[in-house]
């Protein structure tokens, strides 16, 4: 019991971050491809609009892997799991509504750090790499609004889980969860008064993009297709490398 809702309030962490922070073929004859700079100024409006279903444009639905996703510390490997966009709005969608009618508001940035950033296109024109990028918050939000959005993001996830595995053996109570959790979250933002702006900068080690119907999406798939980077540097260890952090 103990090790479930440590998972979920884990998990709910981690939804909360992409809520508050947003937050991750071509076109036929005639049509101009969106450009990978346009895609990120559109990511930039999308994420500070705090609307589910912009910030959803943005990514290539459904997010499939070869494997379950995790359930207390257990994990499916036999049966595949898939992400739509119907259960990304089921999340986040009234979560952002909240936060929205709360009066929060958000400043989100994809920055290019002292020029550092790199953008690299394979030869098919159909995948894309941006490295070395920098992501920029400012956000606004009052704590009545923040303990509103985190709870409703924390049910919302839990009652998925619950869709696609069934009611946890004993059953909690998932008011109680969301209620610790937030009581957890809250000293951890300050034990005194509640700061109301929150602002923060930090690497972005690299986005996988896919161009479809014209138009760049952040993909999973980009990161598996065997395409050729020539000047992309995964850095150390290579794709492995990368992916490890997933493990």
């Amino acid at each position: 019991m103990k090790t479930r809702r440590s998972m979920l309030l884990l998990a709910g962490l981690v939804i909360l971050t992409l809520t508050l922070s947003g937050c991750l073929g071509g076109g036929g004859t005639g049509v101009t491809n969106q450009t990978v700079e346009e895609f990120i100024e559109e990511a930039n409006s999308a994420i500070s609009s705090l609307r589910s279903g912009r910030i959803a444009e943005l990514i290539d639905f459904p997010i499939s892997t070869d494997y379950g996703i995790p359930v207390g510390l257990e994990v499916d490997e036999e049966e595949p799991f898939e992400f739509t966009r119907q259960m990304f709005m089921d999340l986040l969608d009234e979560p952002l509504d909240l936060a929205r009618d709360g009066g929060a508001t958000l400043v989100f940035e994809i920055r290019n750090p002292e020029g550092q950033m790199e953008i690299s296109i394979d030869e098919t024109e159909k995948y894309a790499v941006i490295q070395y990028a920098e992501a920029y918050i400012l956000l606004n939000v009052s704590e009545g609004t923040a303990e509103q959005v985190v709870k409703k993001a924390l049910l919302n996830y839990i009652s998925l889980m619950e869709e696609l595995y069934g009611e946890p053996e004993p059953a909690e109570d998932p008011e109680a969860i969301a209620d610790e959790f937030w009581a957890s979250l809250r000293q951890m933002v300050s034990d005194g008064e509640w700061p109301g702006e929150f602002e923060a900068k930090f690497e972005i080690p690299f986005i996988p993009l896919k161009l479809i119907a014209g138009k760049w999406k952040i993909s999973l798939e980009a990161l598996f297709a065997e395409y050729d980077f020539a000047e992309y540097d995964f850095g150390d260890g290579g794709l492995a490398g990368i992916m490890s952090i997933f493990r």
